[in-house]
């Protein structure tokens, strides 16, 4: 700047003095923010990765559920499975007696098979002939009370209703029927039943027998069924005997040790 103010403009005109751009500084300039782009990108991915633990282990919990919800419908497909197998037997039964199978009448009989399929009937237990009611329930109750511990040690024996069948005969031991709180501990009493097994509780019971609660029709079938047993065997057939087969009676040919059911009569 001169003493009167103005100025005085210079011009370079060397040209070297300028950086040439491919120089190695700049290309290294150049590399590390291309890396540190890169780095930012991993970061963020790294980022969501955080939370893929924890979407697994959610996963993880809803295939666990599924499989639970899978085994609870498997039980219920073969509950129900049981249950159709079960009506169609019944069904076939009573179409089989040649009886009517009107549907409202077939409705009634299975009704009354179902709630029947809780109940027991005991034979030839000694029953008690004293004059008060409540001596007579005692003593059959005590009686029960051995039979149950016996065959099913872990129910609540008291919580098995009892009832004699029928009206009260001298010298005549009336059918006892046991009401257990569902078909499973009816059916358990029934299978593990063995009079030789009761005998040893009790030598009262070498002869007493168990029976399902069947209804009128059912009983009345079986009598059919006995009556062209005895007709068939009279007329020179033989190895013959009826068998339950799918709860269904049936006149089939005798294997060892069969024994021809007893039909017992009752309300």
């Amino acid at each position: 700047k001169f003493a009167d103010d103005s100025n005085l403009k210079w011009d370079c005109c060397r040209v070297d003095c300028l950086e040439p751009p491919n120089q190695p500084q700049n290309l290294l300039l150049s590399q590390l923010t291309l890396l540190t782009d890169k780095i930012s990108e991993l970061t963020v991915k790294v980022d969501s990765l955080t939370s893929l633990p924890a979407k697994v282990d959610n996963l993880i919990a809803e295939v666990d559920n599924i499989s639970k919800s899978l085994l609870v419908l498997e039980k219920r497909v073969n509950s129900n499975e049981t249950k159709i197998k079960t009506l169609e037997d019944k069904y076939g039964t009573i179409c089989a007696s040649g009886a009517s199978c009107d549907p409202e009448e077939v409705i009634a009989e299975m009704h009354d098979r179902s709630r029947r399929s809780r109940n027991v009937m005991l034979f030839n237990l000694t029953e008690s002939q004293d004059r008060y009611i409540e001596t007579r329930k005692q003593h059959d109750r005590g009686l029960v009370n051995k039979l149950l511990t016996a065959f099913l040690p872990d129910i609540d024996s008291n919580a098995v209703k009892i009832l004699r069948v029928g009206k009260t005969q001298t010298n005549n031991k009336r059918p006892v029927k046991l009401i257990f709180g569902c078909d499973a501990d009816a059916r358990a009493f029934m299978v593990g039943f063995s009079s030789e097994l009761a005998a040893q509780t009790d030598q009262t019971f070498s002869t007493v027998r168990v029976s399902r609660d069947r209804t009128p029709r059912e009983i009345e079938y079986l009598g059919t069924l006995k009556s062209e047993l005895n007709r068939r065997v009279s007329g020179g057939e033989r190895d013959l005997t009826i068998k339950f087969i799918n709860n269904v009676p049936q006149i089939v040919k005798n294997q060892k040790n069969a024994e021809l059911p007893t039909v017992h009569k009752r309300n």
